[in-house]
Protein backbone atom coordinates (compact mmCIF):
# COMPACT_ATOMS: atom_id res chain seq x y z
CA UNK A 1 0.00 0.00 0.00
CA UNK A 2 1.76 3.06 -1.01
CA UNK A 3 -0.23 6.14 -0.64
CA UNK A 4 0.88 9.45 -1.45
CA UNK A 5 1.44 12.18 0.31
CA UNK A 6 -0.66 15.33 -0.71
CA UNK A 7 1.23 17.72 -2.50
CA UNK A 8 1.98 20.79 0.52
CA UNK A 9 2.39 22.73 -2.37
CA UNK A 10 -0.80 22.89 -3.33
CA UNK A 11 -2.45 22.36 0.25
CA UNK A 12 -0.42 25.83 0.76
CA UNK A 13 -1.93 27.45 -2.19
CA UNK A 14 -5.42 26.62 -1.32
CA UNK A 15 -5.11 28.04 2.13
CA UNK A 16 -4.05 31.04 0.55
CA UNK A 17 -6.64 31.17 -1.77
CA UNK A 18 -9.28 30.46 1.06
CA UNK A 19 -7.70 33.39 2.99
CA UNK A 20 -7.49 35.34 -0.26
CA UNK A 21 -11.68 34.74 -1.07
CA UNK A 22 -12.47 35.81 2.50
CA UNK A 23 -10.45 38.17 2.52
CA UNK A 24 -12.27 39.23 -0.54
CA UNK A 25 -15.71 38.56 0.97
CA UNK A 26 -15.02 40.62 3.99
CA UNK A 27 -14.46 43.64 1.48
CA UNK A 28 -17.51 43.24 -0.20
CA UNK A 29 -19.12 43.27 3.08
CA UNK A 30 -17.87 46.62 4.16
CA UNK A 31 -18.45 48.28 0.84
CA UNK A 32 -22.09 47.03 0.93
CA UNK A 33 -22.29 48.68 4.57
CA UNK A 34 -20.44 51.04 3.65
CA UNK A 35 -22.75 52.10 0.18
CA UNK A 36 -25.78 51.35 1.97
CA UNK A 37 -24.55 54.05 4.54
CA UNK A 38 -24.58 56.76 2.08
CA UNK A 39 -27.64 55.67 0.51
CA UNK A 40 -29.52 56.71 3.54
CA UNK A 41 -27.40 59.89 3.95
CA UNK A 42 -28.43 60.92 0.58
CA UNK A 43 -32.16 59.91 0.84
CA UNK A 44 -32.42 61.73 3.85
CA UNK A 45 -30.64 64.90 2.81
CA UNK A 46 -32.82 64.55 -0.37
CA UNK A 47 -36.07 64.07 1.55
CA UNK A 48 -35.14 67.12 3.74
CA UNK A 49 -34.99 69.21 0.60
CA UNK A 50 -38.24 67.97 -0.75
CA UNK A 51 -39.58 68.60 2.41
CA UNK A 52 -38.30 72.28 2.88
CA UNK A 53 -39.15 72.55 -1.02
CA UNK A 54 -42.75 72.27 -0.27
CA UNK A 55 -43.18 75.08 2.34
CA UNK A 56 -43.91 78.73 1.94
CA UNK A 57 -40.82 80.58 0.81
CA UNK A 58 -38.60 82.30 3.47
CA UNK A 59 -35.41 83.65 3.70
CA UNK A 60 -34.43 80.97 6.48
CA UNK A 61 -36.29 77.75 4.51
CA UNK A 62 -33.78 79.11 1.17
CA UNK A 63 -31.05 79.10 3.50
CA UNK A 64 -31.82 75.59 4.58
CA UNK A 65 -32.49 74.24 0.83
CA UNK A 66 -29.14 75.97 -0.06
CA UNK A 67 -27.17 74.50 2.89
CA UNK A 68 -28.62 70.56 2.26
CA UNK A 69 -27.84 70.91 -1.52
CA UNK A 70 -24.40 71.35 -0.71
CA UNK A 71 -24.08 68.81 1.72
CA UNK A 72 -25.68 66.79 -0.99
CA UNK A 73 -23.07 67.99 -3.85
CA UNK A 74 -20.43 66.96 -0.88
CA UNK A 75 -21.54 63.49 -0.80
CA UNK A 76 -21.98 63.20 -4.58
CA UNK A 77 -18.72 63.84 -4.91
CA UNK A 78 -17.49 61.63 -2.27
CA UNK A 79 -19.52 58.93 -3.44
CA UNK A 80 -16.66 58.87 -6.56
CA UNK A 81 -14.23 57.30 -3.91
CA UNK A 82 -16.83 54.60 -3.21
CA UNK A 83 -16.96 53.60 -7.51
CA UNK A 84 -13.08 53.24 -7.58
CA UNK A 85 -13.22 50.88 -4.24
CA UNK A 86 -16.02 48.95 -6.11
CA UNK A 87 -14.05 49.00 -9.22
CA UNK A 88 -10.97 47.90 -7.64
CA UNK A 89 -12.96 45.01 -5.66
CA UNK A 90 -14.84 43.58 -8.81
CA UNK A 91 -11.13 43.57 -10.35
CA UNK A 92 -10.16 41.39 -7.35
CA UNK A 93 -12.92 39.53 -7.81
CA UNK A 94 -12.34 38.38 -11.54
CA UNK A 95 -9.15 38.12 -11.02
CA UNK A 96 -9.15 35.53 -8.66
CA UNK A 97 -11.56 33.46 -9.85
CA UNK A 98 -10.12 33.42 -13.58
CA UNK A 99 -7.28 32.19 -11.82
CA UNK A 100 -9.16 29.02 -11.29
CA UNK A 101 -10.78 29.18 -14.89
CA UNK A 102 -14.31 30.54 -13.43
CA UNK A 103 -15.81 33.64 -15.26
Amino acid sequence: MNQKKPNKTLSKSADLDKEILSDLLEKTALLHDSIDWWDDRISEIVSEIDRLEALPWSPEIEKDIYNNQNKLKKFLKRGDSEMKNINRLEKDIQDFFLKWGVA
